[in-house]
């Protein structure tokens, strides 16, 4: 009796110890994001709507975003941007999406999912998120019938009312553009020929700048910005918006596709999926749209939107994605640092 009393508690007691170790998993996504890229709103009502508990946290930069995931933290989603997908894929940080899960995908214009082809062909391992690009913001009172053209950036009597991004990239990309080549250029002399083109814009502006430009936009110290539209025209008076124009350059140019991609390691990978879908539903890419002024990846969404973008996905088909470089990244690094920024 003592025996088979024994054999019970020694069951129960391994049953217990069973069970405290295989807790079941939580039920939560954790995301890595970049900074004011995701209203708050949006967060809370993705965990009223499913019932999973949202870990986020935020970023700076792709290069910090990279540098900590190596370090060893741990999310199931980011969103990093397209030249930097392909060096995740290779470096094995990132897994396949499995696009069953993912309905909303469907929402997202053909005209993105074609530019991110270059990327990630098929989607395989990133989903859009939003797309940009720079182009020229003017006050129209001052240049009531511009040009859409980078030549802009060149009128004489312009000359210290012009301010061009701080951006290596975002300024060859144009620059290039302008001459007819690809703003992923790696040939010496093509960089070399857009390095005198911007030279030339150069000596014609004020400064190159990404902090007090959208300010001194918005004072009339300067009527030409070249710059993300949303960045410069968030800062105007909201009485006088009207008086402000936005092109693209006819020439083309360069854009940014920054996108959502599921880690290798992540925990939550059903629930990373679900984050995603949730995302792209048109009525939540319209709100996150409208809070941040973004052109947006969805014409479904754009519908929904309270305010119209500055321009739309369709206006992007002449715009090249922006690549990674790897080691070929002195070529636009070196002339940037050691002739185009001397003296700035």
């Amino acid at each position: 009796m003592k025996r088979i009393l024994w054999f019970v508690l020694a069951a129960a007691v391994l049953l217990s110890l069973v069970s405290c170790g295989s807790k079941e998993p939580a039920n939560e996504v954790n995301v890595f994001n970049w900074i004011t890229y995701l209203p708050e709103d949006i967060r809370a009502e993705f965990t009223e709507e499913t019932g999973i508990k949202l870990n986020y946290e935020e970023y700076d930069s792709n290069e910090t975003m990279m540098a900590k995931l190596k370090a060893g933290a741990r999310y199931d989603v980011a969103f990093p941007g397209g030249d930097f997908v392909p060096a995740m894929i290779s470096e094995g940080m990132l897994q396949k999406i499995d696009h069953a899960l993912i309905p909303n995908l469907s929402s997202i214009d053909p005209v993105v999912i074609k530019l991110s082809q270059a990327f990630d062909k098929g989607n395989e391992y990133s989903i859009p998120y939003n797309i940009g690009t720079t182009g020229i913001v003017y006050w129209k009172d001052k240049i009531p019938n511009p040009d859409r053209s980078y030549s802009i950036l060149t009128r004489p009597e312009l000359k210290g009312k012009i301010a061009i991004m701080d951006d290596v990239r975002e300024v060859f990309g144009p620059a290039l553009a302008s001459l007819g080549y690809s703003g992923n250029s790696i040939y010496k002399d093509e960089l070399s020929a857009a390095t005198e083109v911007i030279l030339k814009w150069k000596a014609n502006a004020l400064k190159f700048d990404n902090e007090q430009m959208a300010t001194l936009f918005a004072s009339k110290e300067i009527w030409v910005a070249m710059n993300y539209p949303e960045n410069i025209l968030a800062e105007v008076d909201p009485a006088i918006a009207e008086q402000a124009g936005f092109f693209l350059p006819k020439e083309g140019g360069i854009a940014y596709l920054d996108n959502m991609v599921i880690l290798k390691n992540a925990k939550n990978a059903e629930n990373a999926h679900k984050f995603i879908n949730f995302i792209l539903k048109p009525e939540n890419l319209a709100r996150i749209c409208d809070e941040f002024g973004y052109p947006g990846i969805s014409s479904k969404a754009n519908a929904l939107r309270t305010s119209k973008p500055f321009y739309s996905s369709d206006d992007l088909s002449n715009r090249e994605i922006k690549m990674p470089l790897y080691e070929n990244v002195a070529l636009y690094t070196r002339p940037w640092e050691e002739v185009i920024k001397i003296g700035q």
